[in-house]
């Protein structure tokens, strides 16, 4: 089994709970934890608009757009 796999499967699992809301509280997001939250399909996703030092700036624009709230908070 590859890390894709592993990957997949633990978001097929995500997505039979049905969950309303998905958070992700970190200040310094990176891509796999963007990519839990927003491919859950829960019906409403948060995160923090924080920093760009885990993750590319044009990355983090790219999951931001999924997002139905974006949090500015300071370090």
């Amino acid at each position: 089994m590859t890390n894709i796999d592993y990957l997949n499967q633990i978001l097929e699992y995500l997505k039979t709970k049905n969950f309303d809301l998905s958070i992700y509280p970190v200040y310094s997001r990176e891509a796999l934890g963007d990519i839990l939250t927003l491919k859950c399909h829960a019906k409403y996703k948060i995160g923090l608009n924080g920093n760009y030092e885990r993750i590319s700036k044009t990355v983090r624009e790219n999951f931001d757009k999924d997002y139905d709230c974006l949090i500015s908070i300071s370090h």
